[in-house]
C-alpha cells in the first residue's frame, strides 16, 4: 500500500507525506543506504517495523564492471567478496525484496554507464540498455504481482543523457502501471 499526500508547494519544491505499510514518511527525506545485508540483519535484531525501501541490485551490478556479464535473462557476476559465481534476474530480485518485506521495491534495471570504452555512450547504446530495462521492468512487475503483495513497486526511468530516451522509458513504465517512479542512471560518471 502506498498513499501520497501533497502537503505544500513553493515554486518547484514540494513537501509531502507517504503512507506505507510500516509507517509514514515525510518528504523530502534523506534515506541512508545499508549494504552487505546490514539492513536485513538489523531489521531482525532490533525489531525494525518501520518503512523500508530496497534497491533491485541494478546499480550494484553496474558497479561490478568487468566482473559481470549482462544478458537478456539477467546478470551473471562474480562475488566481490569471495569470487563465487552468482546470477541475478528480475524475478530473483523481486523474490529477494519480497522476503525483506520492503514497503517500496525497485524494479530490476540495467544502469546505463555514461562512458563505454572511454567515450560517452551513444544514443543507440543507451537506447538498447533502456529498452532491456523496460523488458526487465515487465518481468519485475509480473513477478512482483504473483500472489498478493501489499507493498509498492517503483519503475526506474533510464535512457542515459538522452531526454527522448528518458521520455520513452517513462512512457513504457507508465503503461506497465507502477506505483511510483525513480530516476535512474545519474551519477554514473557524467560530467
Amino acid at each position: 500500500m502506498l498513499e501520497f499526500t501533497l502537503l505544500k508547494t513553493d515554486g518547484k519544491a514540494r513537501r509531502g507525506r507517504v503512507k506505507l505499510n510500516h509507517g509514514t514518511v515525510e518528504t523530502p527525506i534523506f534515506m541512508p543506504v545499508g549494504t552487505y545485508g546490514s539492513v536485513k540483519a538489523l531489521h531482525k535484531f532490533i525489531g525494525w517495523d518501520k518503512p523500508i525501501l530496497t534497491d533491485s541490485g541494478g546499480f550494484q551490478v553496474f558497479s561490478l564492471g568487468e566482473m559481470r556479464k549482462i544478458t537478456e535473462e539477467g546478470v551473471h557476476f562474480a562475488s566481490p567478496i569471495n569470487g563465487d559465481r552468482l546470477f541475478l534476474s528480475p524475478e530473483i530480485s523481486m523474490q529477494i525484496q519480497r522476503v525483506l518485506n520492503s514497503d517500496i521495491v525497485m524494479q530490476f534495471d540495467e544502469c546505463t554507464p555514461y562512458e563505454i570504452d572511454g567515450r560517452p555512450a551513444t544514443r543507440e547504446e543507451a537506447g538498447k540498455s533502456m529498452r532491456m530495462s523496460l523488458r526487465w521492468a515487465k518481468r519485475s512487475k509480473d513477478e512482483f504481482d504473483r500472489g498478493e503483495n501489499p507493498n509498492a513497486l517503483f519503475g526506474i526511468v533510464q535512457g542515459g543523457m538522452f531526454e527522448g530516451l528518458r521520455d520513452e522509458s517513462l512512457a513504457g513504465l507508465e503503461e506497465l502501471g507502477f506505483d511510483g517512479f525513480a530516476i535512474g542512471g545519474l551519477s554514473v560518471g557524467e560530467t
